[in-house]
């Protein structure tokens, strides 16, 4: 073979490989999208049925929602029907950011909710910001395998419709091999050790440039700059139980919930669940880039 066919042999293979990972990308993108239509099937189907029934519709079947713990939704629906008139409490929400795996098998979608009161009383609208992370069913199908939401201050008569984008992420373009759910509970515990002599320092060594930090009562903190503040203003100790762990089957991406407990001065601040997403970076180490907690309700701590 000569130079001059070697050089267009060599050519020709770049420029399929250029062409495979744009096809990947483009795919990518779709099927993100395909996941935040899903979401908002999931929210018309609330508005119409109730958001009972749509949980119970759009939940895998090991799906689970905090009720303040961790319950299986599906199960427990099945065991605890909804009331009579599911649309007197309405709820809507939007996707408004999101990210998936290489895999297209795991993902997760964060956006502002709104709860609405259709009875008698009225009461004032109450809002939020929704997380949920989904699995691809074994039909194709886009299902939630867990959700937590925080509640925000009040943003006004309805609820917020902005353009849907991808996360922006440290990710590598080339998919990470699987490495067992083990390996990030490895990176869980390491943080969890850290946090026990300090929740800002542990989180400052595990938080991606590109992370997300929602907290109940607090618009979410979406800076390096927003989150290393609130943090600082809250130097307390930590300590956290993971519960569930699972990742996708390209191994890029992650997530876990569990439980926690804060510390001050060794007196017990505030107990709740956790909700993490994580995902590795260029180098191939866990970034946590997803990070929701919500504290237990005074009645169950």
């Amino acid at each position: 073979m000569t130079r001059k066919h070697t050089l267009r042999r060599v050519s020709a293979i770049a420029l399929l490989a250029c062409s495979v990972a744009f096809a990947q990308s483009k795919d990518l993108v779709a099927e993100l999208e395909a996941m935040a239509e899903t979401e908002r099937a999931f929210a018309r189907t609330a508005g119409q049925k109730g958001w009972q029934h749509a949980f119970y519709d759009f939940f895998a079947e090991e799906g689970v929602g905090f009720q303040p713990g961790p319950v299986k939704y599906r199960e427990n629906y099945r065991k605890n029907p909804p009331p009579p008139d599911p649309l007197n409490t309405v709820l809507d929400w939007e996707p408004l950011t999101g990210d998936i795996a290489e895999s297209a098998d795991l993902g997760w979608l964060t956006g502002p909710y709104v709860v609405l009161d259709k009875t008698e009383q009225k009461r004032p609208r109450r809002w939020g910001f929704y997380s949920s992370v989904w699995k691809k069913q074994p039909d194709g199908t886009w299902r939630v395998l867990a959700d937590l939401g925080i509640a925000i201050p009040s943003q006004g008569d309805s609820l917020p419709r902005q353009p849907f984008t991808r996360v922006k992420t440290e990710g590598s373009d080339k998919p990470a091999r699987a490495a067992g759910a083990e390996n990030l509970r490895h990176a869980e515990q390491a943080l969890a050790d850290g946090a026990a002599q300090g929740v800002t320092a542990a989180y400052a060594k595990w938080l991606s440039p590109y992370a997300r930090l929602h907290r109940n009562g607090h618009m979410p903190f979406t800076t390096p700059a927003a989150i290393r503040d609130h943090l600082a203003r809250q130097p307390q100790s930590g300590a956290w139980h993971t519960l569930h762990a699972e990742i996708s089957a390209a191994g890029d991406m992650g997530f876990t919930y569990g439980s926690y407990a804060l510390r001050k001065d060794s007196a017990v601040t505030e107990k709740g669940y956790y909700m993490r997403v994580w995902k590795r970076n260029a180098a191939g180490h866990w970034r946590l880039v997803f990070d929701v907690t919500v504290p237990l309700p005074p009645a169950a701590k």
